[in-house]
């Protein structure tokens, strides 16, 4: 892991711009898991992979639809596009306040 790529922690919110299909998406979620540089990462949707450095499994939230509540997306994003939320308060609206377990 390079000097200037952050370390988070489980819980910590997060931040990264994500492109596809020539759409850039900002997409804000919560810290799950911490995997170490190497490990096998058979989360759902992933497969079976390793990266060569400390990264990150992050939840976010889905608006709901007509239908009701949809779960909440699981990613693994590129650990060097990751920064840190800051400066939100509890009850400020943001969808990213929910206990961690």
């Amino acid at each position: 892991m390079s000097k200037q790529q952050r370390q988070f922690k489980k819980g910590d919110r997060v931040t990264w711009s994500s492109s596809a299909n020539g759409n850039t998406v900002q997409k804000t979620g919560l810290v799950i898991e911490v995997v170490p540089a190497g490990s096998l990462v058979t989360t759902n949707g992933f497969g079976f992979a390793t990266r060569d450095h400390e990264s990150y499994i992050v939840t976010v939230p889905q608006p709901a639809s007509k239908r009701g509540p949809r779960p909440d997306k699981l990613y693994w994003p590129r650990a060097a596009a990751l920064r840190s939320v800051r400066g939100r308060k509890p009850g400020s609206g943001h969808p990213l306040y929910w206990p961690v377990t």
